[in-house]
């Protein structure tokens, strides 16, 4: 393989395989993009929710604490 041959080169050598990989390769990054977005840390665990949670920790109330936590979606 030469060093020199450029991504267009190499795609057309593979043949008609590679729009199946290229296919895979482009939804895969979607759906990598996509769960980055869902899971980022202010959606996963809000500021909002942990300072009501450790209010209630701190005041002894693990009863309420738990029933927080537990009606919480995040």
């Amino acid at each position: 393989m030469d060093l020199n041959t450029g991504i267009f080169e190499t795609f057309a050598k593979g043949g008609i395989f590679m729009y199946p990989i290229l296919l895979s390769s482009i939804v895969g990054l979607g759906i990598f993009l996509q769960k980055m977005w869902m899971l980022r840390p202010k959606k996963v665990i809000p500021d909002n929710f942990l300072g009501q949670l450790y209010r209630l920790l701190s005041q002894g109330k693990l009863t309420e604490a738990e029933a927080y936590a537990r009606a919480n979606d995040s």
